[in-house]
């Protein structure tokens, strides 16, 4: 199975990586303004979201708009050693974050600011492919799928919709998503 994730994920990058960074943009934008809509984003008081790479949903204008409705916002660091992620609370770009592991914006380590699993209210999840149905194809670490089974909030993946497949294999580890919002 781990082959055919494999191939997928390989092929679903490719795609992804054609498309314009202007489109990704502008899909971006109509992925956000459905989130904003969402109820459980609307009811959400505390939530996760992932600090994007050039390739995916971008997310800090949503980081953004979720600060402007008081909203507390944690983002997820790398414990590569243990390989498993924490989170943080973040309250500012350039005070709270910084390049991480595998380059991607990480919280600096502020103890206080630790979040815990059974406080979350919302997680905003990224990924290679996803299903209509919620399965999800991560990057192929296991990282996101280790922290989503601790935390008992609705879960939201986000795509562009050219990442939506038919059907995914799926282990009993992988975390299915609640929902799926879409640029279609």
């Amino acid at each position: 199975m781990s082959s055919r994730k494999s191939s997928l994920r390989k092929k679903l990058q490719k795609r992804i990586k054609r498309i314009s960074s202007e489109k990704r943009f502008a899909k971006s934008v109509k992925i956000k303004r459905k989130l904003l809509s969402e109820a459980s984003f609307i009811q959400a008081k505390k939530i996760l979201c992932y600090m994007a790479l050039p390739t995916e949903v971008e997310t800090r204008s949503l980081i953004q708009a979720a600060w402007r409705r008081g909203k507390k916002i944690y983002i997820p660091r790398i414990v590569q050693k243990e390989k498993h992620m924490t989170f943080y609370a973040i309250h500012n770009f350039s005070r709270d974050v910084e390049k991480g592991a595998y380059g991607i914006e990480e919280p600096k380590v502020v103890s206080s600011r630790r979040g815990k699993a059974g406080e979350m209210d919302l997680v905003i999840v990224p990924g290679v492919a996803f299903t209509k149905s919620g399965a999800r194809l991560g990057r192929g670490g296991g990282y996101f799928d280790r922290l989503l089974k601790k935390i008992p909030a609705v879960k939201i993946g986000v795509a562009f919709r050219e990442q939506i497949v038919k059907s995914l294999p799926m282990k009993p580890h992988d975390v299915r998503m609640d929902k799926v919002v879409t640029d279609s």
